[in-house]
């Protein structure tokens, strides 16, 4: 019903102050978040990334975010699959678990991820990863969906099992992929499974042209994974900020959009593009970043990208709609890195103005006063 709206945090720690601190402003947060109405919440799992991102045991912070709220899904944004990281035996168990503990409010995201150090770091091998990551979904699907199951593939051979505990929801969680490329956005559709387009940083045709191919593909799932096609489009915004003026967000969220941007053209992009012809197309990526950096035109980049969403709530209402038209079932806003306190504020603004426009558009006071408006 309407635009789903959620959020990826994951767990920015300024210098100077402890993870501690920032992990327990991030359960006052999702608690927030879920009475201001939104739908789901979720961390992306990253190593060795701090202070920017600190969530590499993302399912502990779930399980004990779920225990102390009652409504919101969350969404892993997502979970590594390349083998050296994640075993897919181990992620359809955890996965499972966290089903159960939520009482049926997960979703699983998965991606082979785009942070170089990180493969490094557990040895995984970037010309491999995307490959990894297509039998690890085979595997998870089997795992969710049949009672027993077994695997013979080019990297895994396991043998006939029942994965257990088995999961709350009929018949699994919604399973859903990230992808940055065209190819990616067929893949998932061709898999039956959701798509989280990330890292738009080319425009909105772009956008566009990935949505059209994934509805293409996901009309007939070639190779479904899983015991359901999850027919689900989301996008998700990189740097959000939502306040009561345009200049006030761009005051506070524009530093961070183009530090944000800067960070990851040089470690993501540019290196990745280097190491295998599966990332290859991220060169032409980070080299227009790299132009928008040295312009430092932030009102240039809010126009151009799907990725950022900086202004007012009549400004995230207009970029719903537009995601809506294209197709898009949810967004998803990283908020974060301006303070716990603006990140509550920007969260209200959403959901007392932007979510209500779109879930129940019919309680919004539209109608101007009679007369001068005084009761006489």
């Amino acid at each position: 019903m309407g635009l789903h709206w959620g959020l990826l945090q994951e767990g920015e720690t300024p210098l100077g102050t402890s993870h501690y601190h920032r992990y327990k402003q991030l359960v006052k947060e999702v608690q927030f978040a879920e009475e201001m109405g939104f739908d789901f919440w979720g961390g992306s799992e990253q190593h060795g990334l701090s202070p920017i991102a600190t969530t590499s045991a993302p399912d502990i912070l779930y399980a004990y975010i779920a225990a102390q709220t009652s409504r919101i899904n969350f969404m892993h944004q997502i979970v590594l699959l390349p083998h050296k990281i994640n075993h897919p035996l181990r992620v359809a168990e955890r996965i499972a678990t966290l089903d159960i503990v939520s009482d049926g409010r997960a979703i699983l995201g998965v991606g082979r991820g785009n942070n170089p150090f990180q493969l490094a770091a557990f040895g995984a091998d970037a010309t491999t990863v995307r490959a990894e990551m297509m039998e690890s979904l085979e595997v998870i699907g089997k795992a969710l969906s049949h009672e027993e199951f077994e695997h013979v593939g080019e990297r895994l051979n396991i043998p006939r099992m029942s994965l257990s505990p088995r999961p709350y929801q009929n018949p699994h969680p919604p399973i859903m992929m990230v992808g940055t490329s065209l190819e990616s956005n067929r893949y998932a559709g061709e898999m039956g499974i959701g798509i989280i387009n990330f890292d738009n940083w080319l425009g909105w045709d772009e956008l566009e042209e990935k949505a059209a191919a994934y509805k293409t593909a996901i009309k007939n799932p070639t190779r479904q994974v899983g015991g359901a096609v999850f027919d689900r489009m989301c996008n998700c915004v990189i740097t959000a900020y939502c306040a009561e003026t345009r200049e006030e967000a761009k005051a506070i969220a524009g530093p961070i959009a183009m530090s944000f941007l800067g960070a990851i053209s040089e470690l993501t992009y540019g290196r990745l593009a280097k190491e295998s012809p599966d990332y290859a197309y991220m060169a032409r990526t980070g080299e227009e970043l790299q132009e928008i950096i040295k312009n430092n035109d932030l009102d240039a980049l809010i126009e151009r990208t799907p990725s950022i969403l900086i202004g007012t709530p009549d400004d995230f209402i207009e970029r719903g709609r537009r995601l809506e038209a294209m197709g898009y079932d949810e967004v998803t806003l990283r908020l974060e890195g301006m303070g716990h306190e603006q990140v509550l504020r920007s969260m209200e603004l959403i959901g007392r103005h932007v979510i209500p426009h779109f879930k129940a558009p019919n309680s919004i006071a539209r109608v101007a006063p009679v007369g001068d408006g005084r009761i006489t």
